[in-house]
């Protein structure tokens, strides 16, 4: 069950927001294994947005807004499916907020260990 989880400057307002988190999920909806099944079953995807309301960027470039995606996924997926993911993910990102001041993003996946993952 991937996570998705988005956060973002306090300049995102909460529509858009809900928008992004819509957007996310479909693309990680789209993507397919070689046999055709989902590689991120939709019933088990969650993706949701943090807002910061204070942060300070040091190096003092941009407008001070910035998003910064952290996608959750179990152990298993090839370096292919990761690459393809990420990178779909981060055109979808920089697309959603074309035509506008876009902000600072960056976007890293991380693996849940088997062994140090419970679920309830």
């Amino acid at each position: 069950m991937p996570h998705l989880i988005v956060e973002h400057s306090n300049a995102m307002s909460q529509p858009a927001a809900q928008s992004l988190c819509a957007l996310l999920a479909a693309s990680l909806g789209s993507h397919r294994k070689a046999d055709g099944t989902d590689e991120f079953p939709v019933g088990g995807t969650y993706v949701r947005t943090l807002r910061v309301e204070a942060a300070h960027h040091s190096v003092g470039t941009g407008n001070g807004g910035f998003i910064h995606a952290v996608l959750k996924i179990g152990a298993g997926r090839d370096e292919a499916a990761k690459k393809r993911t990420g990178s779909a993910l981060l055109a979808a990102l920089v697309d959603f907020f074309e035509g506008t001041e876009k902000p600072d993003i960056t976007l890293e996946i991380q693996e849940f260990s088997r062994q140090f993952t419970w679920r309830g």
